[in-house]
């Protein structure tokens, strides 16, 4: 049983690592976000998707680990929370156990939080770019290109943009 809890120790700690590192990487998205900085968001974006996979990973091993805890345990869940196998775990494992599960649930507060930040930056700036678009698709149909030849009608479908026709 101990081997058990051993593994998951180990597990819950790469996982908080890893959450730690998760957060970080969204407070530097964050940044180049504000700062409009392409390479960088690209960097932190491919970054933080290869940090997703492992947590992924490290979530199926715990699971596996949890269930295996709670048949010796003779818990009948299909997935036991980690909130229960640290209750029935035994004195030496609580406490360390109970301090892994706080600094993740601190960092999966932290990762929501900038996560919902990140989003409105990048709705923001989708819109800014949709409404620049449409701007200049509206404007189209007020003024006839620079240096074209015949009159603006209804059926020109060309989009102007800094004197040049696309």
């Amino acid at each position: 049983m101990e081997n058990l809890y051993n593994e998951l120790e180990r597990i819950l700690c790469s996982e908080v690592d890893i959450h730690v590192a998760v957060v970080e990487t969204a407070e530097a998205l964050n940044k180049s976000l504000r700062e409009n900085n392409i390479p960088e968001i690209i960097v932190f974006t491919q970054r933080h998707d290869e940090q997703i996979c492992q947590i992924e990973k490290l979530e199926e091993q715990r699971i596996e680990y949890g269930i295996l805890i709670a048949k010796k345990l003779g818990m009948k869940t299909k997935e036991p929370k980690l909130v229960n196998l640290i209750e029935n775990a035994p004195s030496s494992f609580k406490h360390r156990l109970g301090d892994l599960h706080r600094k993740l649930t601190k960092a999966i507060n932290d990762l929501s939080k900038l996560t919902v930040s990140n989003q409105l930056l990048l709705e923001n700036a989708m819109s800014i770019i949709n409404c620049t678009f449409a701007f200049i698709k509206q404007s189209q149909k007020k003024f006839q290109p620079y240096g074209a030849t015949r009159k603006t009608s209804s059926s020109y479908n060309a989009f102007t943009m800094f004197n040049r026709t696309v």
